[in-house]
């Protein structure tokens, strides 16, 4: 079922920033451990991601807070919310905002990355190297000693 792929989505995202933290993690490596989780269920489940982001909805229906899509939009904005806690306390009401461009952005970045014919697309290396920019264009820099 479509819900049980937001939801699973959103569980690994969180999982993996949890898991970082747990073994000494700094906010910015665990800013990046979600991204890696998203990355990674993207490239592994392809078509899975793909179907999971191809629906298209009236207007109407797209207010709807209790579709299960949300699950991963707040698994970023708790991710978000989570680094700036740790480096930038004062931009903690900026974090579903922030949230929502980080994952827009990385979601362009997968669907060109696999739609492109171009010497850079296939090599996942790349799409990290374009997330930990587009993460430090984004979000403020590490609190020093972090």
């Amino acid at each position: 079922m479509l819900a049980d792929a937001y939801r699973a989505l959103a569980a690994e995202m969180t999982a993996a920033g949890e898991v970082a933290a747990a073994g000494g993690a700094d906010p910015w490596e665990r800013m990046c451990a979600t991204f890696d989780a998203y990355r990674r269920f993207a490239v592994d489940k392809p078509r899975r991601y793909r179907l999971m982001f191809s629906l298209e909805y009236e207007p109407e229906d797209r207010t709807g807070t209790d579709h299960p899509l949300g699950t991963v939009d707040q698994a970023w904005a708790r991710a978000v919310e989570t680094y700036l806690t740790a480096v930038a306390p004062e931009r903690r009401a900026e974090a579903q905002v922030l949230g929502l461009h980080l994952w827009t952005a990385v979601h362009g970045q997968l669907v060109l990355w696999r739609s492109l014919p171009h010497p850079q697309a296939g090599i996942e290396a790349r799409l990290v190297e374009l997330e930990r920019s587009l993460l430090s264009r984004l979000l403020p820099g590490p609190v020093d000693g972090d």
